[in-house]
């Protein structure tokens, strides 16, 4: 373990943090604690942590991405020898074993390792819960990567990063987010390690900072604003579908050229945006996706459903659209979440 550190953001922490600290020193680990101004009241805490790690810090509270940025800044200038970086919450939900496994994962392979819980617990918010379902579909559309816990606090980087980690905008659990938006913009590999029951903990007495309104909000907005290129080229093809179809009519013939013509303008619109204000470095191709075989697959799947409710059903235009795109979305994402992508799927950029 001398070549890892662990970084651990804290607010306003319980006994959680001292005992994690502990059991991480006990097993090897370097370990850089940050107090996200937590005050004095909290001072003993950190106090005891001292014994097993390096406690720095700053006194007003701003939040879990400056608190990681400040420690990797920290980190580069005190501990530049060390080559790989791993992110812990304080909680104390994170055993040492889950921080074992994703520490031998990004010694085998190198990149971004991002630890995911085998099930959600039933313990973790419920706004918690659906925001996280938003964002790894929305995140997934975009990025064409499917990533199950995309919250997840429990990361490893290799060293490499660190230094543009730090530039990436973000001062609250937007970081986290905007994290892999950058990594998947620039093609870092991601690598993803399942964590089971017996290695995710439940930490009694430990009051949740994840906001209810705010934190999940910015969350989504960092993916919008990174993916907006993509969104706005599929509304143009949603709307010129709809058009087209009302000129061409109801046929076979008139459904199906409303789409294929509809989806050229989205296509078009992809490459556009995305190569001039969007993903410059990543979406080189069709449909936003590095997976051309995958977009031929979808755009199959929206064909047949237009003419299944459209030309056949006679339902109106504008319903059909909305079904066609929410049903295609739907499978779109089973299959990444399913894995059946990974054998089409473009390699990334080593």
């Amino acid at each position: 373990m001398d070549d890892t550190v662990v970084l651990i953001p804290a607010y306003q922490p319980t006994e959680n943090l001292t005992e994690l600290a502990g059991s991480l020193y006990a097993v090897g680990f370097r370990i850089v604690v940050v107090d996200d101004g937590s005050g004095d009241e909290f001072s003993h805490i950190f106090e005891k942590t001292e014994a097993y790690a390096t406690v720095i810090g700053y006194e007003k509270n701003r939040g879990k991405g400056y608190a990681l940025k400040y420690g990797m800044s920290f980190i580069s200038k005190q501990m530049s020898y060390f080559k790989y970086l791993i992110t812990v919450d304080s909680d104390g939900q994170h055993s040492e074993d889950a921080v074992k496994r994703i520490s031998d994962e990004v010694h085998k392979n190198g990149g971004i390792i991002i630890a995911q819980r085998v099930e959600e617990k039933s313990s973790s918010p419920l706004h918690a819960r659906f925001f996280g379902g938003v964002l790894r579909s929305l995140y997934a559309l975009i990025t064409g990567r499917y990533l199950h816990d995309i919250m997840s606090g429990l990361r490893a980087f290799d060293f490499k990063y660190v230094g543009e980690l730090q530039e990436i905008e973000g001062n609250c659990f937007d970081f986290e987010t905007n994290v892999l938006l950058h990594a998947s913009k620039h093609r870092y590999p991601i690598h993803t390690v399942s964590i089971e029951e017996s290695e995710w903990q439940c930490p009694k007495k430990e009051r949740s900072h994840y906001g209810i309104f705010r934190d999940p909000w910015l969350q989504v907005l960092a993916v919008v604003k990174t993916g907006y290129p993509s969104i706005l080229a599929a509304f143009i093809n949603l709307i010129a579908t709809t058009v087209l179809t009302l000129i061409f009519g109801r046929s076979f013939a008139g459904v199906a050229g409303a789409v294929m013509l509809g989806s050229l303008f989205g296509i078009s619109a992809t490459v556009i945006f995305n190569n001039r204000i969007g993903f410059e470095e990543n979406y080189d191709g069709a449909l936003s996706y590095n997976r051309i075989i995958m977009g031929m697959l979808r755009l199959f799947a929206y064909l047949l459903m237009m003419e299944i409710l459209c030309a056949l059903c006679g339902l109106n235009v504008l319903l059909c659209v909305i079904i066609t795109a929410t049903l295609t979305s739907a499978i779109e994402l089973n299959v990444m979440k399913l894995g059946l992508d990974k054998d089409i799927r473009i390699l990334e950029k080593p």
